[in-house]
């Protein structure tokens, strides 16, 4: 069994396909290049600082996104709380009940990434036939950001978090990502990791790499090979590489 945090790690790519930062408050933006190391984005410096210019877009409308595992939640209403309205307040519990088992809100995702990957292509083969780049670098071509997110992962194959909060905690919906609820850790039990309600997440992201094929080819040019077909200088990671890095 993989460690906790890449079973969470595989979870999330196999729910999105894209990889899960780690850790999730760490700052990632399109255009950084650097290597996976122990399952995490080393950034060596961003494709400005050499001269790379390159532009993004932005795909669909922001949207809200909940996953789980081995999540159990458990609101306890107050005694005054109306039946008719499902809320509850005050506390809200969750239990895991194996390692890697996480809960992941977000509100306000939004999917970015770099407009026009050919032409990317062609300006790191010519910074490589200038002596700029390095073969292993990898480039950030894709990224989830999140209005606010909250995060939890389970280290223990059982454990417990509880959480409080300044007012009522709406069921049914995404309240541990909502900042307005005011949600804090009451208590806990076992090992477990967890960010809360924190804004300005780059929580999911993917990397491309050149193929090793590539360089060394002299001045290179992308005409021949627009589009993603046989021929594409660009070839995106797998999860096993950033699990086995």
């Amino acid at each position: 069994m993989g460690s906790p945090v890449k079973l969470y790690q595989q979870e999330m790519h196999n729910n999105l396909g894209f990889f899960a930062t780690w850790l999730p408050v760490s700052i990632l933006n399109l255009g950084d290049y650097g290597v996976l190391e122990n399952g995490r984005f080393r950034k060596a410096g961003t494709l400005k600082e050499l001269g790379i210019a390159h532009s993004e877009e932005s795909e669909g409308a922001p949207q809200d996104m909940s996953y789980s595992a081995s999540a159990q939640r458990r609101a306890v209403a107050s005694a005054g709380a109306s039946t008719a309205v499902p809320i509850a307040k005050a506390e809200l519990s969750i239990r895991f009940d194996q390692q890697g088992g996480y809960v992941f809100e977000a509100l306000g995702m939004r999917h970015v990434e770099i407009a026009d990957r050919m032409a990317l292509a062609d300006r790191i083969l010519r910074v490589y036939e200038e002596g700029g780049w390095r073969k292993e670098w990898l480039v950030v071509d894709a990224l989830y950001k999140a209005a606010s997110a909250t995060i939890i992962v389970s280290e223990d194959s059982s454990s417990e978090i509880v959480f409080s909060a300044s007012g009522q905690i709406p069921l049914g919906s995404l309240p541990l990502a909502d900042p307005k609820i005011g949600l804090s850790v009451y208590s806990s039990s076992g090992k477990i990791v967890h960010w809360v309600a924190k804004s300005d997440l780059s929580p999911l992201y993917s990397c491309l790499k050149v193929d090793s094929s590539w360089f060394g080819r002299g001045t290179p040019t992308m005409a021949p090979v627009r589009g993603m077909g046989e021929g594409q200088p660009l070839t995106r990671l797998g999860i096993k590489e950033l699990l086995d890095s």
